[in-house]
């Protein structure tokens, strides 16, 4: 974590020069603040396919949660493609405070609706969950506007600009006035810009493949019949 660099405000990128070395990202510190309080995390990351989102989220569940590649090689990976899984274990009683899951948006997903039933599963699960200090990252290619529905229930959100290279935004809430009534909205403040995040650990690159063949096989399945269904193909 030691090359990583950070970036906390324009100003300050003006101030001083980028050091090669740097404390423990700001990210990294709020969430075992939050944790050790007792208060779930649900980190969004975005960009567009080839940015980095993966890189990124397997470097910090990694660095934040040693159990979770262990429960990875004990054949129970706190990594999916829907919040099904994530259910599941809740109702399970497998996760512990400090605990990541990882929520890896399908390819090539055109519309809101993953987003959506993502959004309204987790939100549900931490609402009547049992467990408090348990953290979700959840990967999306919508990069500059987020989905209402991700937007109201993360906590963070990373916006890659390149693999390794991103801007940190923490939501906070604001009141605002609409006719005469007032309504609060939640505004996503830079937090932080992270350079040369490191690629993570090899074995998470090892589990992390057989996944994203499995997820091509699924989308190319799902075409495959979307084409015999119309004649297409025999």
């Amino acid at each position: 974590m030691s090359n990583v660099v950070y970036l906390r405000s324009r100003r300050r990128e003006i101030e001083q020069p980028i050091r090669t070395t740097s404390p423990v990202p700001r990210i990294v510190q709020q969430i075992r603040y939050r944790n050790k309080h007792e208060k779930n995390s649900i980190v969004l990351v975005s960009g567009d396919t080839g940015e980095g989102k993966s890189r990124f989220a397997g470097w910090l569940v990694t660095t934040m949660d040693p159990g979770f590649l262990e429960s990875w090689r004990n054949g129970l990976p706190r990594i999916s493609i829907s919040p099904l899984p994530l259910i599941q274990a809740f109702r399970n009683d497998v996760l512990s405070p400090g605990n990541f899951w990882f929520i890896d948006e399908p390819r090539d997903v055109k519309n809101t609706k993953w987003q959506t039933d993502v959004a309204e599963a987790v939100r549900d699960v931490f609402t009547e969950g049992r467990v408090s200090g348990v953290n979700v990252i959840v990967c999306t290619t919508m990069k500059k506007k987020l989905q209402n529905d991700l937007r109201d229930l993360a906590h963070y959100w990373v916006r890659m600009e390149s693999p390794g290279n991103c801007e940190i935004r923490k939501f906070k809430p604001k009141l605002k006035w609409f006719h005469g009534e007032a309504v609060e909205i939640r505004v996503p403040r830079l937090l932080e810009r992270l350079r040369n995040v490191p690629m993570p650990i090899d074995e998470f690159e090892q589990l992390y493949r057989p996944l994203r063949l499995g997820n091509f096989k699924e989308i190319t399945d799902l075409w495959m019949k979307k084409f015999a269904k119309k004649g297409y193909i025999k």
